[in-house]
């Protein structure tokens, strides 16, 4: 029995690392992605129906800025994490910025924070248990976790935010699809596509074709739901051949510098839930 709990303690740990290190990476391109999202790529967060925000995302909605637990809470939220995750952690850690420059304050209600306290683990939405769920390998094509295992560690919005968005949001998602150079990603069709280190769009039919160059560009409003060119028919591939200092993402496209531009809809009532157009966490209705 012993044996299993020290495996099992591994396994959490080896988790925990594997979380902040691809945590890291996410936030260098992610966090423009949502920052600048709605000006260029579509308007995400227009509120033009209120509505009751549904049970599946529950734990989405965004909590106000300048929340903070109560001092009850905080105390035992630290006690609770000394005890499970790190002995030296203090209340002023509370109040450190962790991912997208966020305290734990804004990453998790009192409530949920009372939750993880009760718990040991976050309280998860049905949404994101159905995802993990369904993705056992959407952080890792080689390590497959539960619900329960990223719970143990990381609030629903912050899991939502830098992992399952720029996967499922479909402006995010192509965006992390084209930074991702020399990898083949899946379009419509039973096409395959990927952009090359120096700005080469190759394309394949079939997951066994073989990749080529492809200078016909219509590939893309053709190929990938809900992608449409702004005007001519142009390479996207090259946006990411645009050097920049200190930008990344969606800088590099809004810049004067890129030339090629479009459009990419679709359904992401999570993410609408997730920005507060339907109202936050507290209950305030979206603005």
């Amino acid at each position: 029995m012993k044996q299993y709990s020290h495996f099992y303690n591994l396994q959490i740990l080896f988790l925990f690392v594997f979380l902040l290190v691809i945590l890291f990476i996410n936030l260098l391109f992610s966090k423009n992605v949502i920052e600048g999202l709605q000006p260029t790529l579509g308007d995400l967060t227009t509120p033009s129906v209120k509505k009751v925000i549904p049970e599946e995302y529950k734990f989405l909605a965004p909590i106000p800025d300048g929340s903070v637990w109560t001092p009850e809470i905080q105390e035992a939220f630290v006690t609770a994490w000394q005890q499970k995750r790190d002995p030296n952690y203090t209340i002023e850690n509370l109040k450190t910025p962790l991912a997208g420059g966020k305290t734990w304050f804004q990453w998790a209600t009192q409530e949920e924070a009372q939750y993880y306290v009760d718990n040991q683990k976050w309280p998860y939405d049905e949404y994101v248990i159905n995802y993990i769920t369904d993705n056992p390998h959407f952080l890792s094509a080689t390590n497959t976790s539960t619900p329960d295992q990223y719970a143990a560690e990381v609030p629903n919005r912050m899991i939502y935010g830098i992992f399952i968005a720029p996967q499922t949001v479909p402006q995010m998602k192509f965006f992390n699809q084209l930074f991702s150079l020399n990898y083949p990603h899946e379009a419509e069709n039973g096409k395959f596509w990927q952009c090359t280190s120096n700005g080469t769009l190759q394309t394949k039919d079939g997951e066994n074709g073989t990749m080529a160059d492809n200078n016909d560009y219509s590939f893309f409003q053709s190929n990938i739901a809900g992608f449409s060119f702004t005007g001519e028919a142009c390479n996207a591939c090259a946006i990411p051949q645009i050097k920049i200092s200190g930008a990344t993402g969606m800088d590099i496209y809004n810049s004067n510098q890129n030339t090629c531009k479009f459009t990419i809809t679709g359904d992401t009532e999570a993410y609408k839930v997730y920005t507060g157009v339907y109202g936050n966490a507290l209950g305030t209705n979206a603005q």
